[in-house]
């Protein structure tokens, strides 16, 4: 199948998936690029349709081909076409409509595990990077209510597809963590750059909640009636803060540290 028109029945079906509102409806989501559509595949996405280009599919030949073995739609679009399509500024030439990831709800903490608490994060490159930090990692993750959709292009694109490897709460409440985290043991570690203990300082290990907040205005009020751990990443040059991925990384990767040097 070849289609030319950027009105073509299928086109305007998928580029409505840049809506939320329509996400939610329809429970798919576009992946863009290669790459991403990769990840998704090998984490279990079901990938429903993949529109490519001419020049695409000599690079991705063996994507497209595995892609095809699962059951996907492959439709050949052309170059303007596939401009309405995606939302980067030099289009990769593929993009993906995939059923969106299972959530599991409350239940990512119900295990004794490392979760990243993202609080209001409302930038869609700095939640993609950070769930892409967490599937490195291993960690869940909660997205409290006034995030940013995890499930728009840009957030998925940012996560590599890694939002289908990940246990994954969204537009959690306050309220709604914090006594979930208190029933089942968690530390609460909020990040906070008038915190009392450097991250390295703060035990990492077991059952542990890390809060990074909005960009912004960084973690909500709420969290104080946690009585969590305050944790600062110091900064010992001019910068006065760290973006909000960069300070996720640097105190998941300490939890990471601590837990392989632990005592057996």
């Amino acid at each position: 199948m070849s289609i030319s028109s950027p009105s073509n029945s299928r086109i305007k079906r998928a580029r409505a998936l840049h809506d939320r509102k329509y996400r939610q409806m329809s429970g798919e989501l576009l992946i863009e690029g290669g790459r991403s559509v990769a990840e998704a595949l090998g984490a279990g996405a079901h990938i429903v349709s993949c529109f490519y280009t001419d020049a695409a599919s000599g690079r991705w030949q063996s994507l497209l081909q595995e892609l095809e073995r699962h059951g996907a739609q492959l439709i050949c679009v052309t170059e303007r076409v596939m401009e309405t399509l995606g939302d980067t500024v030099t289009p990769q030439g593929l993009v993906a409509v995939a059923a969106a990831p299972a959530e599991a709800g409350p239940s990512v903490l119900a295990e004794e595990r490392l979760v990243l608490v993202a609080d209001r994060i409302s930038d869609p490159g700095n939640l993609g990077t950070m769930l892409r930090t967490a599937a490195a990692i291993g960690a869940a993750v909660v997205l409290t209510a006034g995030c940013v959709d995890f499930t728009g292009p840009k957030v998925v694109r940012s996560s590599a597809g890694a939002i289908y490897s990940i246990p994954v709460w969204s537009n959690a409440r306050h309220a709604e963590v914090i006594g979930r985290a208190r029933a089942e043991g968690y530390r609460l570690v909020v990040c906070d750059s008038s915190g009392p203990l450097a991250h390295y300082e703060v035990d990492l290990t077991g059952a542990t909640a890390v809060v990074v907040g909005n960009e912004a205005h960084g973690p909500a009020p709420d969290w104080l009636a946690a009585d969590p751990v305050f944790a600062h990443i110091p900064m010992p040059g001019r910068a006065e803060s760290l973006n909000a991925a960069v300070a996720a990384a640097v105190v998941l990767y300490e939890s990471l540290r601590q837990r392989r040097t632990e005592p057996c």
